[in-house]
């Protein structure tokens, strides 16, 4: 008996033949899982929202009439007190005859009025500058007669005690202690202001002044002691005696 043999070409594509057949047999593959379509999503539906009322338009009323001012009395105006001569007048530099001579004063020319004296005398602002005098000493004086003219309000113009002719005085610009002896360790008798003024006796030769307090305007007697920093001087100072406690 013959034995058939199969040749090696016939048996490969034998082989292919079964595998292709065995490819288009149904059911011999795996099914493939087909995607589940998702249920679409609804769309969010819109709430209504409340609607306010409509504001009722605004009420426009007129604004009240405004008051009527009615004055209930005259304002008027106040004049300071002004010095008028009436023909040519002395101005002295202190309230006496015996004071030194300022200069005579024109005619018809106002100045501002700032002090009188008890016995008659009127104290003006002679209208320029004077660093260091203040108070009675930058005021100059005329006597009040029918030579001179005084207008506006002249009531309330402060009587003052005026400085004495020939006189050396010292007026502080600030406040000033003055002591019983010339050293700052003594005591105090009095502090002297701006506008106060007492008589100056002599000089110490390290600058110590001794001062009468009874001639001026402190009104308090005795003697005291002040140092020469603070010495504002006005009148006749250049010839001070040399003192000793």
């Amino acid at each position: 008996m013959r034995q058939h043999r199969l040749s090696f070409p016939y048996l490969i594509a034998f082989l292919l033949l079964l595998a292709i057949l065995a490819c288009n047999i149904p059911g011999l593959e795996g099914e493939v899982e087909k995607p589940t379509k998702e249920p679409p999503i609804a769309a969010p539906t819109e709430t209504s929202r409340p609607t306010k009322p409509p504001k009722p338009p605004p009420s426009y009323t007129s604004p009240p009439p405004k008051p009527t001012l009615t004055p209930t009395e005259d304002i008027t105006t106040v004049m300071p007190c002004m010095l008028t001569a009436n023909s040519e007048v002395t101005a002295y530099k202190r309230p006496s005859l015996e004071a030194e001579i300022f200069a005579v004063m024109p005619v018809g020319m106002p100045f501002y009025v700032e002090a009188r004296t008890a016995d008659g005398w009127i104290g003006f602002d002679p209208a320029y500058a004077q660093a260091a005098n203040i108070g009675v000493f930058h005021h100059r004086w005329v006597q009040e007669s029918g030579d001179v003219t005084l207008e506006g309000d002249c009531i309330d113009i402060p009587v003052v005690v005026g400085p004495p002719p020939g006189v050396c005085f010292t007026m502080p610009m600030d406040d000033v202690p003055i002591y019983t002896d010339p050293d700052t360790s003594s005591a105090v008798l009095i502090t002297l202001h701006p506008y106060d003024y007492v008589k100056v006796e002599g000089k110490m030769v390290d600058n110590w002044f001794e001062v009468d307090l009874g001639v001026g305007n402190v009104e308090m007697e005795g003697n005291g002691w002040m140092e020469g920093m603070y010495v504002n001087f006005n009148g006749p100072c250049m010839d001070l005696p040399i003192v000793s406690p």
